[in-house]
């Protein structure tokens, strides 16, 4: 893991942890400690945590590496009346974090 990640963490754990583990024993060195490590299936549970619950999705992401975000984002499986929120969020990410070019529903130029 890149020192600025590390760093991240320590400067978003109070609110990944208040927005997304409220129900969990959770601190900033156990998420680190999973992000470095290579169990993609804790990797992949932060990332689902922090996707659907955090306030400023865009920010707490970037504790991720770019290929694991990448990855998390392409897996991600969208269920239920949420639908539209959580593909156009997903969009958004997908163009701001990965600088991918992805037309995002509703935010289109119109001519």
């Amino acid at each position: 893991m890149q020192k600025n990640q590390k760093e991240l963490i320590t400067q978003y754990a109070d609110e990944l942890i208040r927005e997304c583990f409220w129900e969990y024993e959770i601190n900033a060195e156990k998420i680190s400690a999973i992000l470095e490590s290579n169990n993609f299936v804790e990797k992949r549970f932060i990332f689902n945590k922090i996707f659907t619950n955090s306030t400023n999705v865009l920010k707490t992401l970037e504790i991720f590496s770019r290929c694991d975000l990448k990855q998390f984002l392409d897996d991600f499986t969208i269920n239920g009346y949420n639908h539209d929120y959580y593909s156009r969020k997903r969009d958004i990410v997908r163009n701001l974090l990965l600088n991918e070019l992805v037309t995002v529903k509703g935010l289109e130029w119109v001519t």
